[in-house]
């Protein structure tokens, strides 16, 4: 028991110092969405990770890539329409951070990357059974403010923009429906982060 408690120093004292050799360039964060219903379409809030790395450092902008993945749910409890939507996405993005001369502790970001949708239903519309789940994609474009409370923690809030691509088929009153359009989906979300 002495052991371990001896060892918890020397872990936290290494991992310190290989963060400061790595100058910052990796990051964690936790979002939680502000809007779920103008968001991704859920009606409980978006909870949304992820992690970023930046690789080229200039004096005025950090240039990085970065992957977040979230979840999303919405309940239908209408007059002709019952079940839930699931919905979780992954999103790949290219991102630079910009660094403000004079306000070194706030950081505007800007991001282009891809949103990969899936959607889970089990739904009854009108009596039938139109569940299923599908897969779609599409354009993001991500702006952000970041704040660091210290070296390493940082708040953030972020807006989303996706142009999600929905390529769906399902089965309703014995025809076959094959939906093909580009929803808008905006989400503005607020976060932690830590920088290693």
């Amino acid at each position: 028991m002495k052991l371990n408690l001896l060892l918890l120093p020397v872990l936290f004292f290494s991992i310190n110092s290989i963060a400061q050799d790595l100058n910052h360039k990796w990051n964690v964060e936790a979002n939680y969405s502000v809007i779920p219903e103008e968001g991704f379409s859920g009606d409980h809030n978006i909870i949304e990770f992820g992690v970023k790395y930046r690789f080229i450092d200039y004096d005025f902008v950090q240039i990085g890539l970065g992957i977040n993945s979230g979840y999303s749910q919405k309940v239908y409890d209408e007059f002709n329409i019952d079940g839930k939507v699931k919905r979780y996405y992954f999103q790949p993005r290219l991102f630079s951070e910009f660094k403000i001369p004079g306000l070194d502790r706030l950081r505007p970001t800007i991001g282009l990357g891809y949103s990969i949708m899936n959607e889970d239903s089990s739904v009854i519309s009108i009596g039938e059974d139109v569940s299923g789940n599908t897969t779609n994609g599409g354009f993001n474009f991500n702006l952000g403010l970041t704040y660091d409370i210290t070296d390493r923690f940082f708040i953030q809030a972020q807006y989303d923009f996706i142009n999600l691509n929905v390529r769906d088929e399902f089965t309703f009153q014995g025809e076959v429906i094959k939906p093909n359009y580009n929803e808008k989906l905006n989400n503005l979300k607020i976060g932690v982060g830590f920088r290693f």
